[in-house]
């Protein structure tokens, strides 16, 4: 099963802590960084989201999961 998370590249500069959590709490997930406009352009393909309340600077994430079985 293909797995894969999404982070801004902004956290780097303007929230280094969170993404440091972030790399503890998914350190089996491969991952990639974007800029701010192309995360909200791949946003518009997103089938679910959860809003948790976070107020922090670029806290975004998008994960990834396909199927076990063939589609």
């Amino acid at each position: 099963m293909k797995k894969n998370q999404t982070n801004l590249t902004e956290i780097q500069e303007k929230n280094p802590l969170l993404e440091t959590y972030i790399r503890e709490k998914l350190a089996d997930i491969p991952y990639e960084m974007v800029p701010h406009e192309e995360f909200k352009q791949r946003t518009r393909q997103v089938k679910f989201a959860i809003r948790t309340g976070e107020f922090t600077p670029f806290p975004n994430v998008i994960l990834r999961a396909g199927v076990a079985f063939p589609a």
